[in-house]
């Protein structure tokens, strides 16, 4: 998933290669809510949206949550890569 200032952009990936997307499977407005993070202990977590329920990593959590809260207006989170 990537998120910009104007769309969230669902990619889809293998699943041995979750570095490596293969297609573009669906592109949604900036405004769009990715949270509630829910984490089931056999899954692990997953979002639901769009009529969509995708299993991330647990690194992502963070991410998805920070994304939800500078959708709202309520934090600008700090860049994490800023030389890139």
């Amino acid at each position: 998933m990537v998120v910009t200032d104007r769309r969230v952009v669902v990619l889809a990936c293998g699943r041995l290669r979750r570095l490596r997307p293969k297609s573009v499977w669906e592109v949604l407005p900036r405004s769009t809510e990715l949270g509630p993070v829910e984490e089931h202990p056999s899954l692990g977590p997953t979002i639901s949206f769009a009529d969509l329920v995708l299993e991330i990593d647990e690194a992502d959590i963070v991410a998805v949550r920070a994304a939800d809260l500078e959708r709202d207006g309520a934090w600008a989170p700090r860049d994490p890569l800023p030389d890139l």
